[in-house]
């Protein structure tokens, strides 16, 4: 059953990202303080970029306790433009003080998607000592929402939830690149679920996605410990009545 998702309204893409932050302090807090460590799985695109750099201005975050995943990776070079490894590297991990060892990218070099799937699923239940049926608990997760309503690289109408993988090769037609992407398995078993949209293009796809019975990629994810939270700036979410912080304290 889909839990509804709060949507917060904020001014600019400033403010937008203080909100990111503190939720992602507060829910680092929380994981290392219940498992010593802090695991979240990012995603590419120009959204979120400027909330990674304003993460590596922080220096003070537990990143030797901090483990970052990648929510999807396209078939290419890690140098390459659209390399996912390559945005989240160049605006927050060269800019911070992590282990090497707590860096966990797709590995997309030289196989077949169908391989790298494989490889990646494998060391997250090696990282997560999974035992048979059960699925990875990310402690945070930060997504994106594209024109067509996909998230990761789960788009409509593809086999996006197998119930026994948690990783999948991406090979459609459409698609420039093949990709790699986590299901929505995992998407829905983390701890929470941080939406990042922006700007006007958004506006019809965010209300589409809205819809309780919305069957667009990015409606099915809900988090199974209902933390699910759109945040989205004025210009993307101005049909929708601005909802108050509910992390403020009253």
């Amino acid at each position: 059953m889909k839990t509804p998702k709060k949507i917060f309204i904020f001014d600019d893409h400033r403010s937008l990202c203080e909100a990111a932050l503190k939720q992602w302090q507060e829910a680092a807090q929380q994981a290392i303080a219940q498992n010593s460590r802090f695991t979240v799985a990012l995603s590419g695109g120009k959204t979120p970029v400027a909330f990674y750099q304003k993460l590596a201005r922080h220096p003070d975050l537990p990143w030797t306790k901090t483990h970052i995943f990648w929510v999807d990776e396209r078939f290419v070079d890690s140098s390459h433009e659209e390399s996912n490894y390559r945005l989240i590297r160049e605006s927050l991990i060269q800019h911070i003080t992590i282990p090497a060892v707590n860096i966990h990218p797709v590995f997309v070099g030289g196989g077949k998607p169908r391989d790298s799937a494989k490889n990646y699923e494998g060391r997250l239940r090696k990282f997560f000592s999974l035992p048979k049926g059960d699925v990875p608990e990310f402690d945070f997760v930060v997504l994106g929402i594209g024109a067509d309503g996909h998230t990761a690289s789960l788009f409509q109408g593809d086999l996006i939830d197998p119930f026994d993988r948690f990783v999948i090769p991406v090979t459609l037609s459409h698609l420039k690149y093949k990709r790699v992407s986590l299901t929505l398995s995992v998407l829905n078993s983390a701890r929470e679920v941080v939406f990042l949209v922006t700007g006007e293009s958004k506006t019809a796809i965010l209300k589409a996605i809205a819809q309780e019975d919305s069957q667009l990629p990015a409606a099915l994810v809900h988090s199974k410990h209902r933390n699910c939270s759109i945040l989205a700036d004025k210009p993307a979410a101005h049909s929708f009545k601005k909802v108050p912080d509910h992390r403020k304290k009253k």
